[in-house]
């Protein structure tokens, strides 16, 4: 589902470090009782495919929804072509009414993963449901509508969900993973890009490679808020800790 940096497209780093931290903020977060959400960021298409709404109390507000089209190229990208995969993700320190919109139209059953959690949704309207998430929640949303009966293959494959949706119910934290680490330690990534383009030993194409190198020496990295894109980066043994904050998004893999 994701796409290889500098070949046809970003990827998407979905690492859990600290956070599940995918959306982005306007540099700020919203905050609303015991609910954090993050809206779009700039630079970012949101989901086409799905809209969430989250109740903070008083009344529904948007939660941004990521999304990341599959690669089209690469080994295997054929069992992959035509599938997106669509998350959103807040903050909360109580148990929060979620309510996912389908925007390709109705659907007649939804299934809600995974089963040992027990959560059951409700139809709110012919598009869309509600359920209720816990803290640290990740829960999948699964629309009959959505369901492929034969992916990878057409004649004797396995069902598969075309079309993916993800919510992810982040614990509010009291505190920072980074609190208490000293300035000195601590390397700040700004949002931009941090790749040069370079050639792949023995073939024709083309990789992102992270400029980031040793991050200065320092024990800790830490991308601030925004959009980053970093390529491919091996991590030098020096860096002990990267922390992404809520509202950044990093394109690219570690190693």
């Amino acid at each position: 589902m994701t796409k290889r940096p500098g070949i046809g497209g970003r990827r998407l780093l979905l690492v859990e470090v600290c956070s599940v931290v995918w959306t982005a903020v306007c540099f700020c977060a919203s905050a609303m009782g015991d609910v954090t959400v993050y809206p779009a960021p700039d630079g970012l298409t949101p989901s086409t495919k799905y809209e969430v709404k989250v109740f903070d109390g008083t009344d529904w507000v948007d939660s941004y929804v990521n999304f990341d089209s599959a690669r089209t190229s690469g080994s295997g990208s054929g069992d992959e072509r035509g599938k997106t995969f669509n998350w959103t993700t807040f903050e909360t320190s109580d148990p929060v009414r979620v309510r996912v919109r389908r925007l390709g139209g109705g659907f007649d059953n939804v299934v809600i993963r995974p089963k040992r959690h027990g959560v059951s949704p409700s139809t709110v309207d012919d598009n869309t449901v509600e359920f209720t998430i816990e803290p640290r929640q990740k829960l999948s949303v699964e629309f009959d509508t959505e369901i492929k009966e034969k992916c990878y293959d057409g004649t004797h494959g396995i069902p598969c969900v075309k079309n993916i949706m993800m919510v992810f119910a982040d614990a509010a934290k009291l505190s920072s993973a980074i609190d208490g680490l000293a300035a000195s330690d601590i390397y700040r990534v700004t949002p931009g890009s941090h790749q040069t383009t370079v050639a792949v030993s023995g073939t024709s194409e083309l990789a992102g490679k992270c400029t980031l190198k040793t991050a200065r020496g320092k024990r800790v990295v830490v991308f601030a808020p925004g959009v980053h894109d970093i390529g491919y980066w091996q991590v030098p043994n020096n860096i002990e800790h990267i922390h992404i904050e809520g509202g950044a998004v990093v394109f690219g893999a570690l190693d």
